[in-house]
């Protein structure tokens, strides 16, 4: 199952394998560090929290019916929190993506390539799904694809996609005063 997360002005449209459009990111609102997804309809699937220091933030998700997940980017092994998120503030990101989503159950690991521009959510040895920049060739413009293994774990998984999306600066901006809702069949 692929979805593809495209930006639109301040918010980020999810479409599905055939490019309809299937959810949408409103966001960030006008407190900083808070967004959603959102069906077409506007209802509220998932919301996102930002929290603790901005050079080495967590990020709080709930999805109605699920236990609160927690999305943290992951320090280097022995290194601890406040030191990378120093490192971070002084010298830039690393060139991993290491983020750890604990989900009440098994947790999912998000290892990849921010150069290479993907990164895999793992649970255990098992890749549950796949995020990778694109361009789209007709349109000119780039998006992520995030290839699915488990339709149970859609919601959450984009979720996490369109937070560290966000959070690394490469999708979203500060909202318009008015969000724009989409409809069914965008142009």
């Amino acid at each position: 199952m692929r979805f593809v997360l495209q930006p639109s002005d301040a918010d980020i449209f999810i479409t599905d394998a055939v490019g309809r459009d299937a959810y949408w990111v409103q966001g960030p609102t006008e407190r900083v560090g808070r967004w959603s997804l959102r069906d077409l309809g506007g209802g509220e699937l998932a919301a996102i929290r930002q929290h603790g220091s901005p050079f080495l933030p967590w990020f709080g998700i709930d999805v109605p019916g699920r236990p609160r997940a927690e999305l943290r980017e992951r320090a280097p092994r022995g290194v601890p929190r406040a030191a990378a998120a120093l490192w971070n503030a002084l010298v830039g990101a690393p060139s991993r993506i290491r983020y750890t989503l604990e989900t009440g159950g098994q947790p999912l690991r998000v290892e990849g390539d921010a150069a290479a521009l993907e990164y895999a959510f793992l649970r255990g040895r098992r890749r549950v799904a796949t995020a990778s920049a694109r361009w789209m060739a007709p349109s000119a413009a780039w998006g992520v694809a995030v290839d699915l293994d488990d339709a149970a774990d859609a919601l959450l998984v984009l979720a996490a996609a369109a937070t560290i999306e966000i959070s690394w600066g490469r999708m979203g901006r500060e909202a318009p005063r008015r969000p724009r809702v989409p409809s069914r069949s965008r142009p």
